[in-house]
């Protein structure tokens, strides 16, 4: 299997630059489509780069694969290592030992970097509480475009599930009413399916999304059984 032969560093990029925490890391993807947006601040002071490694990935808002990891190169200070899917990296870690400015001693995850979920199977993807849909054909659809995933547990959320559309539209399944938020509909476990909604075309797990015509809500289920899933008022986030 080739070894990355790239920069495990790359000091060009401004610490506050948004893309700094993946450049590094990025070079080492072998992505089929774009590369996710998402990353986690790391902790540091861990005696050893597999201790940095653990606690990132096992960490509620890593969004890594929690297991499955190779050394791909090591060197003086840095280690990359890589979770590959067919002999290709889908995912891309960097822990270093290099002291950086504000934070102390030890090892830390410098740069991280993630190929869209929708490349990882689908036991992974379930680890970590993340839905991802398909087209009417059975290919799954990049998370960029559409995704489910279970509310943090920090939060209290972990009994809902948040809809994500590409267009920043937001839907919410909250059963139990954990979220104190203002809703433009309630929902519902078994809602008549109105007649002006429409077929996104996207599925999981045997069932289909629709949406309100009025953006109002999203309806979940097969024929004859949909659950009604409302968008808030405002976005939802947990901090």
């Amino acid at each position: 299997m080739p070894t990355y032969d790239g920069p495990l560093y790359i000091a060009s990029l401004k610490p506050d630059d948004p893309d700094a925490p993946r450049a590094a890391a990025a070079a080492a993807l072998e992505c089929a489509g774009p590369p996710s947006p998402n990353y986690f601040g790391a902790h540091d002071g861990f005696p050893s780069a597999a201790a940095a490694l653990e606690d990132h990935v096992r960490d509620e808002w890593s969004y890594a694969p929690r297991a499955g990891y190779r050394i791909e190169r090591a060197e003086e200070h840095r280690v990359l290592y890589s979770y590959d899917i067919d002999g290709r990296t889908k995912a891309a870690i960097i822990v270093s030992d290099a002291l950086r400015p504000g934070f102390g001693g030890g090892w830390h995850v410098e740069s991280q970097a993630y190929c869209d979920a929708a490349e990882w199977p689908d036991e992974v993807t379930d680890a970590l509480g993340v839905g991802v849909w398909t087209d009417k054909n059975g290919v799954r659809v990049p998370t960029s475009s559409v995704q489910s995933y279970q509310g943090p547990e920090h939060c209290e959320w972990q009994s809902a599930t948040f809809l994500h559309l590409s267009d920043r539209r937001q839907f919410v399944r909250d059963p139990q009413a954990a979220i104190s938020a203002k809703f433009r509909a309630l929902y519902a476990a078994d809602a008549p399916l109105p007649g002006d909604a429409t077929d996104t075309g996207y599925r999981l797990d045997g069932k289909s999304l629709w949406l309100a015509a009025d953006g109002s809500a999203a309806y979940v289920g097969t024929a004859g059984a949909f659950e009604r899933w409302p968008a808030p008022a405002e976005m939802v986030g947990c901090a």
